[in-house]
């Protein structure tokens, strides 16, 4: 019995194992790579944590609205790790936010390049641009961040997608991505 008991637990220990590595890590932004290897805390340097301590403290004030409290954060963490793909992206929030295009653009634009295809970055600078009306450019960037594998808001980005071609004069696809949206989350 004792032997049972031993192999039933070791199965359901490989099993929820096997369970634990499906299951998505949130914060304000992930950092995605395409690795082989995922990222752990030990592959993190100092500066590195500093920067996502901060990035992550400047989200939490973004989100209460203190928005020049989130951009002084965004600051400290980018003297931290300028290479910071996730402060350059809620920066470029920021500075939405603020209404101030150009910075928010060139913001969106650095986290790309410091983080080419992350999902995140992508949905914002595709909604930078549909606000900018160029709405092809928009539209394929809303695609993009879709189609990532690790992508954990593909309604949030195929109700911005609807809104960016309800925009663009095309009521027709705008309700197609709605509809989308509303079979990936009911809410």
């Amino acid at each position: 019995m004792n032997r049972l008991a031993g192999a039933l637990f070791l199965g359901l220990a490989l099993w929820l194992s096997g369970c634990a590595q499906g299951v998505a890590v949130t914060g304000p932004a992930p950092v995605l790579r395409a690795s082989a290897d995922m990222p752990t805390e030990s592959d993190e340097t100092p500066q590195r944590r500093r920067a996502r301590l901060r990035t992550e403290l400047a989200a939490a004030y973004f989100q209460q609205g203190q928005t020049l409290v989130a951009l002084d954060e965004i600051k400290q963490a980018l003297l931290a790790d300028p290479a910071y793909a996730d402060a350059h992206n809620l920066r470029g929030l920021v500075f939405l936010r603020l209404n101030d295009w150009p910075l928010a653009g060139e913001s969106f634009q650095r986290a790309l390049a410091l983080s080419p295809g992350d999902p995140d970055a992508l949905h914002n600078m595709g909604w930078w641009l549909c606000q900018q009306s160029r709405f092809d450019e928009s539209d394929q960037l809303f695609t993009q961040a879709i189609a990532h594998p690790r992508y954990t808001q593909p309604g949030k980005t195929r109700v911005a997608q609807g809104l960016c071609q309800l925009r663009a004069g095309r009521p027709d696809l705008a309700e197609n991505h709605w509809l989308q949206a509303l079979s990936l989350d009911a809410d």
